[in-house]
């Protein structure tokens, strides 16, 4: 219903004092009306401030919903000190909201009458016409951080979908004080003092459909965290997953140090066939290289190494390269674990005694093919 503006309160101002008949001279005065006074106006033959009122009760509140459910109606009656409510589960209920549920499907009226207040009216058509929660992402802020401990707030959100929505939380630990629905389209939980590598799911879900979203964050800590057992010397390099082109020039001087290349595999790699990350000389002249994929950073020990019929991925060669995969899919590849740490460590490999690139920047370039 359109809402009414009415002069119900004139508010007079005889203004003696503040402006004598001298246009050099004025003055300026607050009133205060309370809430009740939506606008003023001023006459300024009369010298009169007039107060406009809303009167009329306004609801707000949502227009469908599924049998069973609550839906919050508030009701904002500004001249009024008394609200009753009239309507389906409504009826009788007094105060400026009311929490409706139907067991029944249907439109259903509800009205709230203010004591000094024209009503207003709020349809809610009551119905199992649910709609699937879609366009739901989940996301963390910040993504990354390190060394100290990092609170991360993880965002849950939907662009669609009928409410109220349930969220199962699965993954990193933290997620237990949680919300476990979504009376809204968005909600958030702050996860403390994160220190490590974390990788949040959640499946948001009504009677339609379900869906499920992750978010991560990178930890890294120099010589520690990520790159637990690397020198400080080592090049490490993180957060590469999907570039093609990664130069360990832009991380330092390869030399007798190591590189070791991050592998941070997100859940969404369920699908497609075998990808190849190969490294070779840049700029520099040959020289032969020793690598490894592995489950730990800077190591090149068999233990540690992908294995593949039983045999580690340790390699040798002036270029290097490892072929992986996503779990089910066929070729002679690696598997890698969706929302898994791995690493390809690289040295110059000890050939005679010393290292087998002595000028140079023994710069290499390789790719991490998504």
């Amino acid at each position: 219903m359109s809402v009414s503006t009415r002069n119900l309160c004139r508010v007079a101002l005889v203004v003696s004092g503040l402006i004598l008949g001298s246009q050099a001279h004025a003055a300026s005065v607050v009133v205060d009306a309370g809430a009740a006074c939506t606008a003023f106006s001023w006459n300024q033959a009369t010298s009169t401030l007039t107060c406009q009122v809303t009167t009329d009760c306004v609801i707000t509140g949502a227009a469908s919903a599924a049998p069973g459910s609550n839906v919050l109606l508030t009701a904002s009656c500004p001249t009024s000190t008394t609200i009753t409510w009239s309507g389906g589960s409504c009826a009788g209920i007094t105060g400026a909201t009311c929490t409706a549920n139907e067991a029944g499907t249907g439109s259903v009226t509800y009205t709230a009458d203010g004591n000094n207040s024209a009503p207003d009216t709020h349809a809610v058509n009551w119905t199992n016409s649910t709609v699937a929660p879609t366009g739901c992402s989940l996301s963390a802020s910040p993504s990354s951080g390190g060394p100290a401990a990092q609170n991360v707030t993880l965002t849950a959100a939907c662009s669609s979908g009928t409410t109220p929505i349930a969220l199962a939380w699965s993954g990193a630990s933290g997620t237990g004080g949680c919300p476990t629905t979504m009376g809204t389209l968005s909600t958030t939980c702050t996860i403390n003092a994160v220190a490590a590598n974390a990788t949040w799911n959640v499946n948001f879900s009504n009677s339609a459909s379900n869906n499920t979203k992750s978010a991560s964050y990178s930890y890294s800590q120099g010589g520690g965290g990520s790159f637990a057992g690397c020198g400080g010397g080592d090049l490490k390099i993180d957060s590469q997953w999907g570039n093609l082109v990664i130069g360990t020039a832009d991380w330092g001087t390869f030399g007798g140090n190591i590189v070791s290349v991050r592998v941070q595999v997100p859940t969404s790699f369920l699908a497609g066939g075998v990808r190849t990350s190969s490294w070779a000389e840049f700029q520099d002249g040959g020289a032969p290289r020793e690598a490894v994929f592995s489950t730990a950073a800077c190591d090149f020990s068999d233990a540690n190494a992908l294995k593949l019929g039983g045999w580690p991925a340790h390699v040798f060669g002036n270029q290097v390269s490892f072929k992986y995969k996503p779990p089910g899919s066929s070729g002679t590849a690696y598997t890698l674990t969706p929302g898994s740490v791995y690493y390809i460590n690289i040295r110059n490999a000890y050939t005679s005694g010393g290292n087998s690139c002595t000028s140079g920047s023994c710069g290499m370039r390789g790719g991490l093919p998504n």
